[in-house]
């Protein structure tokens, strides 16, 4: 019977370890695309990007609809880009000449231009799923 409990305990604190990080690390930037067309969004293009602007592994520039979203890839088994990706998830931004800008995180990718795309609420959702 408690070897029932500690099944069935353990399980639930697996499970719920997963609902709150996407396991998503071996998974590329581009692959976020394919993920909007399956999704229905209008996908014109997309094409790499540098990464460096942000200490990224790679990234790419999504055209969905009339706007582009950035698509930034960072490497959870290093453990500086864990930090780096970490700590913009909790600051939710990032800066450029230093302005803050808005970003999402999910997992092992940070998304950016969000907020300007008229397809942001169906990009949101799609990005919960992305893993």
């Amino acid at each position: 019977m408690k070897l029932f409990f500690l099944t069935l305990l353990t399980g639930a604190a697996l499970f719920l370890a997963g609902c709150f990080s996407a396991d998503n690390n071996y998974l590329e930037a581009q692959d976020f695309a394919e993920h909007l067309k399956q999704a229905g969004l209008p996908v014109a293009s997309v094409r790499p990007i540098p990464a460096d602007p942000f200490k990224a592994n790679s990234a790419v520039a999504i055209m969905v609809g009339e706007s582009e979203i950035g698509v930034y890839k960072y490497d959870r088994s290093s453990r500086h880009q864990k930090k780096r990706i970490e700590k913009l998830a909790k600051t939710k931004r990032t800066h450029i000449a230093g302005l803050p800008y808005p970003i999402v995180v999910h997992g092992s990718f940070m998304f950016f231009g969000l907020e300007k795309n008229k397809h942001k609420h169906a990009i949101l959702k799609t990005i919960k799923n992305f893993q």
